[in-house]
């Protein structure tokens, strides 16, 4: 669609929110139709946004993506009423930058990055979240991950209650829970992390690690201490002090 004509600001601002919207942009604020704010982010939550709605036009946005990010996240829904709207915005971390613990049993970590879920509309329908199955790569072994959404934006639940929806495999490399949130939850992905990934573990059915480590100091004394863990399990260590 080309425009020709001079536009008055709010004309603007409803062309480029519609714009937004289409194609996963983030800006500053989201009008509706009619030139009324529909989302105006609340630090931090205010990057890479991400929004699905329906106006009485053209506008029938089911899914969509963050546009300029380096990992895949798509949200979508089976379908909305006019004038229905969802907004999903990012704190803006890093999403492989922090590990957080959280006290809770069955997942007890979390990625630093939260989202919150912002909605304008009534009766507003499950929504599908999906990620690309490489969330999992960075040196970590994961037994099991999923969604966490709570009404606190720690996550936690010592904070407030946290419901967790597990992620399943929607086709190939691509992982998907489906929530219905409530406007203003937050979420984020947690995991149950395993052991750090080596080159020198084995993860077989009979697990037998053997770690060696050697320190030396340089004013001495030289600390030299080995370990061997088997699944029976039996542990043998030696120090030498001179």
């Amino acid at each position: 669609m080309i425009s020709t004509t001079l536009l008055k600001q709010q004309e603007k601002d409803v062309y480029i929110s519609y714009l937004a919207i289409r194609y996963g942009l983030t800006i500053d604020q989201y009008f509706d139709e009619n030139g009324i704010i529909l989302f105006d982010g609340p630090s931090p939550y205010e990057n890479e946004v991400i929004a699905l709605g329906r106006n009485q036009g053209e506008l029938n946005q089911l899914k969509s993506s963050p546009s300029n990010v380096d990992y895949y996240m798509q949200i979508s829904i089976d379908n909305l009423s006019i004038d229905d709207y969802i907004f999903v915005a990012s704190d803006g971390t890093s999403l492989l930058l922090d590990i957080v613990q959280i006290s809770t049993s069955g997942y007890g970590n979390r990625l630093g990055n939260i989202w919150q879920v912002t909605k304008v509309g009534n009766d507003i329908g499950p929504v599908h979240v999906q990620f690309k199955d490489t969330i999992n790569t960075q040196s970590l072994t994961l037994l099991r991950y999923g969604l966490c959404v709570s009404s606190n934006d720690d996550i936690d639940p010592g904070s407030a209650p946290v419901d967790y929806y597990e992620f399943t495999p929607s086709s190939p490399n691509l992982i998907t829970a489906t929530v219905n949130f409530n406007d203003g939850e937050y979420f984020s992905v947690c995991f149950h992390l395993s052991i750090p990934f080596s080159p020198s573990i084995s993860l077989t059915p009979t697990v037998s690690i053997t770690a060696t480590s050697t320190t030396t100091l340089t004013s001495t004394p030289t600390t030299t201490s080995t370990t061997t863990l088997t699944s029976t399990p039996t542990t043998t260590s030696t120090t030498t002090l001179t």
